[in-house]
Parts: structure tokens; C-alpha cells; sequence
């Protein structure tokens, strides 16, 4: 089974998510590979993060604003596909001022980028882990 944590970034709060799941440490958001790799978010694909102990792959994935919207649409895709809820469960995390992610990504490193896709999204996540942990239940 795939398991895929959906926020609007997947590279700050959905990537938090994930690793929690797998119980790796998130004290550091630093230290957690690929946290606010904006360019890695750009390529659009989902973030392979590891697998748990039940042999399912984790994977993370940024769907912008309307994040309930890209998690009927893969729902969707996924009974197109003939693939059941056992094959992809998709486990949406939100967090208050998560749309500001969306924005932040959207500044190019020359302009300081890199130190704002990093700086305000772990200031506002370390007040919004306990809203994560929930959401990954």
C-alpha cells in the first residue's frame, strides 16, 4: 500500500506529517531531508519520504490551495484506475497559514527565497505540530 500526505506545500507541513508517521525525529525541521526544498516542491511529483513498518511507502505531495479538490481528484484517479483505497490512502494535513506557504514558495532564491521558505513556514509549524499529530491519525 501507498500512503500519501497531502498539504498545500509538500515539502513543510505534509512532509512533517510523514515523517511523524514513520517516527522519525522532527525537532529539526533542519534536519529533515527535503524540508522547504521549493524546487524539488516545483517538479510537481510526490516526495518518496521512506517506508513504515508494515512494508507501506510513504510519500508526500504539495497540491497548492485547494488541497480537498487534489485529494478527490486522486480519489478519483485511483477508481479510474481500478486501484482500491487499499492501494493509496490519501491523508490530507492542514495547518493555519498554510495557504502562506503557497506564496512563500513563490519567491526566487535570488530575492532571499530560500530563507523564507524555511524561516516563517518552521515558525508557524512549531506552534502547529499538535495539529499535525492529530492529522495523522
Amino acid at each position: 500500500m501507498n500512503i500519501l500526505f497531502l498539504g498545500t506545500s509538500g515539502v513543510h507541513h505534509a512532509l512533517i506529517a510523514a515523517n511523524i508517521y514513520l517516527k522519525k525525529p522532527v525537532a529539526d525541521f533542519n534536519s529533515i531531508p527535503d524540508f522547504a526544498n521549493v524546487a524539488l516542491e516545483a517538479s510537481g511529483f510526490p516526495i518518496y519520504v521512506g517506508e513504515d513498518e508494515e512494508g507501506n511507502q510513504v510519500y508526500c505531495l504539495g497540491a497548492g490551495s485547494d488541497v480537498e479538490m487534489a485529494k478527490k481528484s486522486i480519489k478519483d484517479l485511483r477508481t479510474v484506475l481500478g486501484r482500491s483505497a487499499n492501494d493509496l490512502v490519501v491523508k490530507p494535513v492542514s495547518v493555519k497559514g498554510e495557504k502562506l506557504f503557497v506564496l512563500l514558495n513563490r519567491i526566487p532564491a535570488p530575492l532571499g527565497g530560500r530563507l523564507w521558505h524555511k524561516l516563517i513556514p518552521a515558525l508557524i509549524l512549531k506552534s502547529q505540530l499538535k495539529s499535525i499529530y492529530q492529522d495523522i491519525r
